[in-house]
């Protein structure tokens, strides 16, 4: 089964892996995976991948996202969201007092993050060392952060506040944190703040719409070949069939770019290949 991609909506308080769940058991598929997860606190976009298709998954997975944000102070946690345990608090009143007197320094320092090349992640993170999540480390005791990397932060734009929340969008690079600017907000005003509500809005190209899958209704593949707009060469029977027994027969190949797909008569995918130099290619996956 070639599969393909299911933009999906996640809501909040739901895994990511029980999304996955609901989808393969929606459409008894035997192989599901996703290109980047979201945490259960959040809301919005996740992108499901289907059946052979998941071999896609690195294309998506460190690719650019969107995200609106809701940060609310008067309250910092150990994940920087609002599921971890209470670090530091102050009362509602003056949380409000804070963001009404401070709203356009705020504001200012949410804008100036697109001059930020790089990020430390949140100690409560996926990441791994040696093997072991930062997170599981961090339940041991171990407080060492994960390291520094380089991110690209295209958008940061202050959208509104209210009592004591401010409101932000961002257009960022794949890995790139958001909880992680929770844990700067508060370090550069001394004041205790959470990220309380994330809703990713795109993964590259893919938008969050009524489009997209939720798990009350029936789903749409959309073939990996409407997605990954590679030049397309044909194969005739006989060439399909020389590939899916593991023979790379000669084809016309474009003259440019890195990947290619080659379909058979009824335009469907037969295999993925890697353009080489002197119009050999290498295929990296076969869809027979």
């Amino acid at each position: 089964m070639i599969g393909g991609f299911v933009p999906a909506y996640k809501p909040s308080g739901m895994g990511s892996s029980q999304l996955v769940g609901k989808l393969k058991r929606h459409l008894n598929a035997d192989r599901v995976g996703h290109a980047g997860t979201l945490d259960r606190f959040a809301d919005g976009l996740v992108l499901l991948i289907v059946g052979k298709s998941t071999c896609f998954s690195d294309f998506f997975l460190h690719g650019d996202k969107r995200y609106t944000a809701t940060f609310t102070f008067g309250r910092s946690t150990e994940t920087h969201d609002p599921e971890g345990e209470t670090v530091a608090e102050r009362s509602e009143r003056d949380a409000i007092d804070f963001v009404n007197t401070r709203k356009v320094e705020i504001a200012k320092w949410i804008e100036d993050l697109t001059a930020v090349t790089v990020q430390t992640p949140p100690l409560y993170s996926a990441l791994k060392k040696d093997g072991k999540r930062y997170s599981d480390r961090a339940r041991t005791g171990i407080t060492e952060l994960p390291p520094s990397r380089s991110v690209q932060i295209y958008e940061a734009r202050f959208t509104g506040s209210s009592a004591n929340a401010i409101s932000a969008e961002f257009a960022v690079s794949g890995g790139t944190y958001i909880r992680s600017f929770a844990r700067d907000l508060g370090q550069k005003f001394g004041f205790p703040v959470h990220l309380s509500r994330l809703t990713r809005t795109a993964i590259g190209t893919f938008l969050l719409n009524e489009d997209c899958w939720r798990v009350e209704e029936t789903a749409r593949i959309i073939p990996p070949h409407e997605i990954l707009k590679w030049p397309r060469v044909l194969a005739s029977r006989a060439e399909s069939d020389a590939i899916g027994h593991g023979q790379t027969p000669k084809l016309r190949m474009p003259e440019s770019g890195q990947f290619a797909w080659i379909v058979d008569s009824a335009d469907s995918p037969v295999a993925w290949v890697e353009l080489l130099d002197f119009g050999l290619y290498k295929v990296r996956r076969v869809f027979l």
